[in-house]
């Protein structure tokens, strides 16, 4: 099974990547500090201050049947928001974590260098959670915590809904060919 990846640039530090399990916006103040690429199992994320895969980052591996491991050996940890709740991922900083991800619940993950120049604003999102983390669009989130900062990375990682078989599809004459074989 193929997974399609869109990956659209939205302004001169933000993008957006999504595919049919996860929708991830990023932002960075310089070009690679934050890299997604396409696995065989979904997409792996690495965010950090400076470009390239190596160096200090924290690592988010995203796979199709919903659930996120998150590494963070020597970086600020993940931030697991819900509509009701929140948490570091990985609760014990330095052992990678796997959870699964519900469709709406977001994944807040900030570089080392974001948070050193963030504090007022990481503070004042962490007083209004999880409202304000899952109730903003991810990209208009991430363009207002970096708002004239010269440095430092994000990504506001989103489970998409689960697609919907449209009338016609091949997906739906599978099904209603292997129905008819039983």
């Amino acid at each position: 099974m193929s997974t399609q990846v869109w990956a659209g640039g939205l302004g001169r530090r933000e993008r957006l990547v999504r595919d049919r399990v996860w929708s991830v916006a990023t932002v960075a103040a310089r070009p690679g500090a934050v890299q997604v690429e396409r696995t065989e199992d979904g997409l792996r994320v690495g965010v950090g201050d400076e470009p390239g895969w190596g160096g200090r980052r924290t690592w988010v591996v995203l796979r199709r049947d919903g659930s996120v491991s998150v590494d963070a050996p020597s970086t600020p940890p993940a931030l697991l928001v819900s509509s009701t709740a929140a948490r570091t991922l990985p609760a014990v900083p330095g052992v990678p974590e796997r959870i699964g991800m519900d469709p709406g619940e977001r994944l807040l993950v900030l570089s080392s260098d974001a948070l050193d120049v963030l504090p007022e604003s990481v503070v004042s999102v962490l007083q209004s959670l999880p409202d304000r983390v899952t109730g903003k669009d991810p990209v208009d989130l991430l363009a207002e915590l970096f708002e004239g900062l010269p440095s430092g990375s994000g990504v506001i990682v989103t489970r998409r809904p689960a697609p919907v078989p449209v009338a016609g599809s091949d997906q739906e004459e599978a099904t209603w060919g292997s129905a008819q074989r039983s």
